[in-house]
């Protein structure tokens, strides 16, 4: 498992990966109809139009990619929600798996890469929101604390269940310097 910034190249990638693994986790609250409207073509859209404002300003980008093949990706840089910036100043924004490659170890690894970047611009403390029937809360209900907080948003007209979940403090393992001989 390799993992590195996100470049533009990545994007039709990245796309895919958002699609499949937005429709995994939400098949069952969302109708068929608005399921079909979460298209590749359209993600991959959003992500070249906002790449640049979404990787910048102190918020980073990371792609994992397995055998050459771009797995997943995740997105972290200070702490938007106003109620949580009082504890916790860095946010994870995004952390995607694509189904086939969910449970292998990317998304570890992703979290990880993101929580470094955020404790090198300074931060202490970070959170995400995830929405509660999502399987990935389960993750962060054993590796974060919380849920810290929970809220409501609408998506399609459809309002789910988010909760918040934090680590009162950053621990990045420092990485292995590679020896040759």
């Amino acid at each position: 498992m390799h993992i590195r910034e996100t470049v533009r190249e990545d994007l039709p990638a990245v796309a895919d990966i958002h699609v499949k693994a937005w429709r995994k986790e939400a098949r069952h609250l969302f109708s068929a109809d608005t399921m079909a409207s979460w298209t590749v073509e359209d993600r991959l859209r959003k992500w070249e139009k906002n790449f640049a404002g979404a990787t910048s300003g102190g918020t980073k980008m990371y792609t994992a990619e397995q055998d050459g093949k771009v797995v997943g990706f995740g997105l972290g840089g200070t702490m938007r929600d106003a109620k949580l910036r009082i504890r916790y100043t860095g946010e994870v924004y995004a952390l995607f798996i694509h189904p086939d490659y969910q449970e292998r170890g990317a998304g570890t690894k992703l979290l990880e890469e993101i929580m470094g970047h955020l404790q090198e611009i300074g931060h202490k403390r970070a959170a995400l929101w995830v929405p509660s029937s999502f399987s990935s809360a389960s993750y962060f209900q054993k590796h974060a604390q919380g849920p810290l907080m929970e809220d409501e948003t609408t998506i399609k007209g459809t309002t789910l269940k988010e909760e918040a979940y934090g680590w009162d403090k950053i621990i990045v393992q420092p990485k292995q310097e590679k020896t040759y001989m």
